[in-house]
């Protein structure tokens, strides 16, 4: 794929967005932005992205927010102990969430088996649910109670979208700080 094409499909991916599905999200983190947490997970380029929204959202915008894709040796640790598909919601259970918590789960394909089993774990325990998710939602955006889809399965424009949600989404809090 060349330049222009990428680009071509990146600013209309960026069009396809919908403002009131941001808006959605942005209401699901405004209830919890004082008195609870905000949980961010993802694999591959979606933990990376996982990690630098929850350290956006806490230091420009005053969140308690964490990346469960962050912690290599406890990533690790459950993974050999429990199973990959465990990585994220045996870090929910250990943080004791409270209803009213949120769990941002970014995903292409909305359906990593590890990504789908921390929203059934935490819609359990009263988190609210968040999605950023590519392709069609997969099983995902069936679990979220707000949610963005970026509707491609190429995982670099997808990727690129979310990252682009993400500054918008602290932006507004930053623009809101109190």
């Amino acid at each position: 794929m060349n330049f222009s094409l990428y680009r071509w499909d990146l600013e209309r991916l960026l069009q396809a967005i919908s403002s009131q599905d941001v808006h959605n999200v942005i209401q699901v983190l405004e209830q919890a932005r004082d008195n609870h947490r905000v949980f961010i997970c993802g694999n591959g380029g979606s933990a990376a992205l996982a990690s630098h929204f929850a350290c956006d959202l806490a230091k420009s915008a005053g969140f308690a927010a964490m990346s469960l894709s962050d912690p290599m040796a406890t990533l690790t640790a459950v993974a050999n102990d429990g199973g990959y598909c465990d990585i994220f919601s045996a870090q929910l259970a250990q943080q004791h969430c409270t209803p009213g918590d949120v769990l941002v789960a970014i995903s292409v394909s909305g359906s990593s088996p590890n990504v789908v089993q921390a929203l059934l774990c935490a819609s359990g325990w009263g988190l609210r649910l968040v999605g950023l998710l590519g392709s069609d939602g997969g099983q995902a955006a069936r679990l979220c109670r707000a949610r963005v889809i970026v509707p491609s399965p190429r995982y670099g424009l997808v990727e690129d979208v979310h990252s682009a949600i993400c500054h918008m989404i602290t932006e507004h809090f930053k623009e809101t700080a109190r």
